[in-house]
C-alpha cells in the first residue's frame, strides 16, 4: 500500500491529543499518533512534533511513559526512524491529519493554530455542526492556509526546512507566508529556493510554478520576437500586434496560455491574417 494511505489510517489518538492541546492554549506540544494497520507496516507510527522547545515538565506529566526528553531525540521532532524523508512526505503526514481527523477535533485546532480569535471559534463550530459537520476540504481557504502552516512546522520540525534565517534573506516562514496568494493564481513565479522545493507540493492541475529565470528568458525572447516585426506592423500599437503571445509553443508564455485553453489560438490565427499579410509585404518591398 502507497505511503499516502497508509498516512490515512489516522488512530484515534490524534484527535484526542488535539482537543487536549486546543483546550490547554499554554500547551504548545501536538503529538500526533499515526498507527498502522494490519496491511500497513509502512506506516509512519509515533510522529511526535511540537511547536516550542519549553515546559519539557508538562510533557513529561502528560506522558509519564517518555523515558528522556523528547527534545533531546533526533533534533526535538520526531521518534527515531520515523522522520519524514522529504518534503513530499511531511506534506503527506499533514494532509493525513487534517483529512482523516474527526472533522469537528480537526477544526477546532485549526482555529487556535491559525490564531483565530478564541472569542469566534464556538460560533464557527456550531455553524460548521449545523451544516452537518462537512470536511474541512469544503472550507477551502481554511483549509489551504491549515495545511500551509502545519507543513511548515512539521518541515521545520523534521529538518526538511531549516530553522535557521538564509544569510541576506527574509525568514523562512516570511518565504512560506507566499502561498497564501496560491488559490487566487494560475501561475506562481519566483526565483526563491524554497519556493522552487514547497509549492509544486500545493499546486492545482491547473497552475503552474515557473521558475523566475526561465520567465525573464522567455520575455526576452518574446522582446526579440517583437522587435524584429517590421516598422509599419509596430507602428499599429502594442495592443495591436501583441495582444496574445506567438503561435509558436517554443515560447514559454505561448505554453501558459495554452494550459488555460487553446481557444485563443482560433481568435489569434484570425487577427495574425492581417499582420502577416502586412509582414509580407513589408519584407517584399
Amino acid at each position: 500500500m502507497g505511503e499516502a494511505a497508509c498516512c490515512a489510517k489516522a488512530s484515534e489518538g490524534i484527535d484526542k491529543t488535539v482537543a487536549n492541546a486546543a483546550a490547554r492554549r499554554k500547551w504548545h506540544r501536538l503529538v500526533i499518533d499515526i498507527s498502522p494497520g494490519p496491511s500497513t507496516p509502512n506506516c509512519i507510527t509515533g510522529l511526535e512534533w511540537f511547536c516550542s522547545s519549553d515546559l519539557e515538565e508538562e510533557f513529561a506529566a502528560l506522558h509519564p511513559e517518555q523515558d528522556e526528553p523528547v527534545a533531546q531525540q533526533n533534533g526535538g521532532a520526531f521518534k527515531e526512524g520515523l522522520q519524514p524523508k522529504t518534503l513530499a512526505e511531511v506534506k503527506i503526514l499533514a494532509d493525513a491529519y487534517i483529512e482523516a481527523s474527526p472533522q469537528d477535533g480537526a477544526l477546532r485546532f485549526g482555529l487556535t493554530f491559525l490564531g483565530i480569535p478564541e472569542q469566534v471559534h464556538e460560533e464557527i463550530i456550531d455553524r460548521s455542526k449545523r451544516a452537518g459537520s462537512p470536511p474541512l476540504r469544503d472550507f477551502v481557504y481554511f483549509r489551504h492556509l491549515f495545511g500551509v502552516d502545519l507543513f511548515f512546522s512539521l518541515a521545520v520540525a523534521s529538518d526538511q526546512i531549516s530553522r535557521v534565517r538564509p544569510n541576506g534573506k527574509a525568514d523562512n516562514k516570511v518565504d512560506i507566508a507566499y502561498l497564501c496568494y496560491l488559490p487566487f493564481c494560475h501561475v506562481f513565479v519566483s526565483a526563491d529556493n524554497l519556493h522552487k522545493r514547497v509549492v509544486p507540493l500545493f499546486l492545482r492541475p491547473d497552475q503552474t510554478f515557473v521558475d523566475a529565470a526561465e520567465l525573464k528568458a522567455d520575455l526576452q525572447k518574446l522582446d526579440a520576437y517583437y522587435w524584429a516585426l517590421p516598422e509599419d506592423v509596430k507602428n499599429t500599437g502594442f495592443y495591436k500586434f501583441a495582444k496574445h503571445p506567438p503561435l509558436d509553443d517554443s515560447f514559454l508564455v505561448t505554453r501558459l496560455w495554452d494550459k488555460r485553453g487553446i481557444e485563443w489560438r482560433e481568435r489569434a490565427s484570425k487577427s495574425d491574417k492581417l499582420t502577416n499579410s502586412r509582414t509580407r509585404k513589408s519584407l517584399k518591398g
